[in-house]
């Protein structure tokens, strides 16, 4: 799973600016790797920065304003403040149990944090593919979701909670 934690971890920091990529990487690596080794199941989506959030995703907590993680990373360097590690260690901590929690967890691709227990409407589930879809509940919406790759979203990770790890992003 590493070289899939790269890979999204590249798609959720994409429009980054580049000053500050590399410490954003970081955060979303370790952050990655937490996630994937946890006993429970997640399904993380990210769509572009600066886009209205799909309507598939209006069943869900969406927050009123994005959590920007870039603006503490840069608070972090540029003050080196404890307040400033401690609300990025805060922030991690948020987006591990928002993955903990059923549903979808949408981040954009700036790295900031857009919703999560997002669920897809039962009509969104109907599509030709599905019936060829073996699985539960997060592993239909993972398909759905890979479907919007290059539309409305630019990546998209599933762990089921027996631990099997698949990853849609644009190539």
């Amino acid at each position: 799973p590493k070289e899939m934690i790269r890979r999204f971890m590249r798609v959720a920091t994409l429009d980054a600016p580049a000053s500050l990529k590399v410490q954003l990487q970081s955060f979303y690596y370790r952050l990655g790797a937490d996630i994937l080794h946890s006993n429970h199941g997640t399904l993380l989506a990210i769509i572009p920065h600066q886009k209205s959030v799909p309507m598939f995703f209006q069943d869900g907590i969406l927050l009123e304003n994005r959590i920007n993680v870039l603006s503490g990373i840069s608070s972090l360097l540029t003050e080196g403040s404890r307040e400033s590690l401690q609300q990025l260690v805060a922030w991690n901590q948020l987006i591990r149990r928002m993955a903990s929690m059923d549903g979808i967890t949408v981040l954009d691709s700036c790295g900031a944090i857009v919703g999560y227990n997002c669920f897809i409407k039962g009509s969104s589930l109907e599509s030709k593919e599905i019936g060829k879809t073996m699985g539960g509940a997060r592993r239909r919406a993972f398909d759905v979701l890979r479907s919007h790759l290059g539309k409305q979203l630019s990546g998209v990770i599933y762990k089921s909670q027996d631990g099997v790890v698949e990853l849609g992003v644009l190539t």
